[in-house]
């Protein structure tokens, strides 16, 4: 799938503003700052793949348009990984 093609599935209501999509990352960035204690954020080291799947849920993406951003490799690998932590 193209970054077009995604872009043509979402319906007009799955659209989300330039200000809703900086409060949904704000709001991530605020997520990550209570996890890291009080420590910066520049010296907290992450997964890639889980700041992708953060960014994912945050934006509340479509099953299809979560996997275009994943690719097919993250997504599985992600699914994996997260089935084990519950």
């Amino acid at each position: 799938m193209t970054a077009q093609l995604a872009l043509q599935v979402q319906d007009e209501q799955s659209t989300i503003t330039r200000a809703q999509m900086l409060e949904s990352l704000a709001n991530l960035r605020q997520d990550w700052e209570m996890a890291a204690n009080g420590e910066s954020l520049l010296h907290i080291e992450g997964s890639v793949g889980l700041i992708l799947h953060d960014f994912a849920a945050k934006l509340n993406l479509t099953e299809e348009e979560r996997q275009f951003l994943l690719g097919v490799t993250l997504s599985e690998d992600l699914s994996a990984f997260l089935a084990m932590q519950m």
